[in-house]
């Protein structure tokens, strides 16, 4: 179930849902601000923390781009291991992204090739780490 703040994560876990969409959709909209990277990682990361922290399900967060290239993304990924996000889920698009709810947002994909760059220091967590390796 998604959730946007600590309350509604909370709500989903108690009715029974089995983890939490931590979603970035979500987040902006709850910061009246659009789908499209506006957010920095810290605010992200700080409501992911809190969700975790007033719940016992799995928090699954949603990355949109990884923050950036490569680098961000092996920057950003044990941030969020070290605040208990069990797993977390990037896009093939280009940073910063553009919300998809906007008629004219062009939908711009990494080459297959640069996403495989920018996701695979990550696919191999170091092992006190709290993320998972995706299953195959």
């Amino acid at each position: 179930m998604a959730a946007h703040n600590p309350l509604a994560a909370k709500l989903a876990a108690n009715a029974g849902f089995d983890a939490i969409w931590g979603s970035g959709f979500e987040l902006s909209a709850s910061y009246a601000v659009p789908d499209a990277n506006i957010l920095s990682m810290g605010t992200h990361l700080e409501m992911m923390r809190a969700i975790g922290q007033v719940q016992d399900a799995p928090v699954i967060a949603d990355l949109d781009t990884g923050f950036g290239n490569a680098v961000n993304v092996a920057y950003v990924v044990p941030q969020y291991a070290a605040a208990g996000v069990a797993a977390v889920v990037i896009e093939d698009k280009t940073f910063p992204k553009d919300t998809s709810l906007r008629p004219a947002a062009g939908k711009s994909s990494f080459p297959s090739a640069n996403f495989r760059a920018r996701s695979q220091p990550q696919r191999r967590p170091a092992a006190s780490s709290s993320l998972r390796e995706p299953r195959r």
